[in-house]
């Protein structure tokens, strides 16, 4: 829990020392699956203090692919 507590506390300090806002951003990954179609990924980024919102709608939905796990979910790599 310390550490835990910790981390936040580090966190928050970064959050405070970057102006508040928000930023929009939005790219494409490659999905590996058999079809191959684009993977949307949309962000909204809202800075406020020492909080951050991270919102993802618009993002394509999740994917049944492993594209998130670098391993190939062989659980022998984690």
């Amino acid at each position: 829990a310390a550490l835990l507590d910790h981390a936040e506390a580090q966190v928050r300090d970064v959050l405070r020392s970057m102006p508040d806002g928000t930023w929009e951003f939005a790219d494409y990954a490659d999905e590996d699956s058999v079809e191959a179609n684009p993977c949307r990924l949309k962000l909204r980024l809202t800075i406020k203090g020492d909080e951050a919102v991270l919102d993802f709608t618009g993002s394509d939905p999740q994917l049944g692919s492993s594209l998130n796990v670098p391993s190939g979910g062989d659980p022998r790599h984690t």
